[in-house]
């Protein structure tokens, strides 16, 4: 079967920049994840994302002689609070859930959009952020074929709408692929996220899986160049369900984060590591962003 349409384009400005070869998949451990919960969560991260990367990402906490580690990066902060949005679903069951209905004729977007999607995000302190999406899916091909009683199925459909957050708004586009020969399956995803005020500021997450294997890749790009690009897989360690990124970026070079849930429900540990450089930090959900203590004793608020 071919392999959809999920490549890793490496040019010649960044995170790609490495040609890493970020293939590779591994199991997914019975971890279903349908279609509209990647867009679901795919919107939220790129349009946080966006907002981090055109405004402050972090704000301390503490007035202290202090610093981060000057090893941890701003993008590290944002890489890890990405990683940990996206997959708290997966990892403690409680995290993104979208519900999608037409959009009503009293609505603004009525006539423009088919589709609203409600996302919802809950915050610990018993808040809860929510989220739009308004678009339009259109079927762009589907074919049925039946060779040596194996029934062959591919669709394909293409997204584009709106996504709201904070009074903002973000344009959005998104592809999906679904195959199935006999036993074998395959589906990809790619959904955009693009910043109106500067459309030349977008973010790019794939998933792909096939079979039992599954792969998610995040692609930032700012002012058309991609500065960034981070594989994340999703692993079982002694029950628990657990993260691990790989991100490179042509200054930052190879840096890898393995992301934890604790025995606390809304705390993460954190292993950092970068070349022969490796820390801790404990990253703690807050009702409006998340706590980041470093092992140097440092704490920020992360918004």
């Amino acid at each position: 079967m071919k392999k959809g349409f999920i490549t890793v384009a490496v040019v010649g400005a960044v995170f790609a920049t490495l040609s890493l070869g970020l293939g590779g998949c591994k199991k997914n451990n019975n971890i279903n994840i349908v279609a509209k919960d990647v867009y679901a969560m795919s919107a939220v991260s790129g349009a946080n994302y966006l907002k981090d990367l055109e405004g402050n990402v972090a704000k301390n906490l503490l007035t202290s002689s202090q610093t981060r580690p000057t090893h941890i990066s701003n993008s590290d902060v944002s890489n890890i609070k990405c990683g940990i949005q996206m997959f708290d679903q997966i990892m403690i069951n409680n995290g993104i859930s979208q519900t999608t209905t037409k959009v009503l004729d009293n609505d603004e977007y009525f006539g423009t959009y088919n589709f609203v999607m409600k996302i919802s995000l809950p915050n610990y302190g018993g808040t809860t952020s929510e989220y739009k999406m308004y678009y339009n899916e259109t079927e762009t091909k589907t074919n049925k074929e039946i060779e040596d009683e194996n029934v062959e199925v591919e669709v394909s459909t293409n997204l584009v709408g709106i996504m709201l957050v904070d009074g903002l708004e973000f344009k959005v586009q998104g592809k999906r692929e679904f195959e199935v020969e006999g036993n074998e399956k395959e589906s990809s995803i790619e959904f955009k996220t693009i910043s109106l005020e500067n459309p030349n500021n977008y973010v790019v997450i794939k998933q792909e899986v096939e079979n039992d294997e599954v792969e998610y890749e995040y692609e930032v790009y700012e002012n058309g160049i991609k500065i960034s690009e981070t594989e994340f897989e999703i692993e079982k360690e002694n029950n628990k369900t657990f993260v691990e990124m790989e991100f490179a970026d042509a200054k930052l070079g190879k840096v890898e984060y393995k992301i934890k849930q604790t025995n606390v429900a809304d705390k993460f540990s954190v292993e950092y590591k970068n070349g022969n450089v490796t820390d801790f930090i404990i990253v703690q959900e807050l009702a409006d962003g998340f706590s980041f203590v470093y092992s140097n004793g440092f704490q920020e608020d992360v918004k």
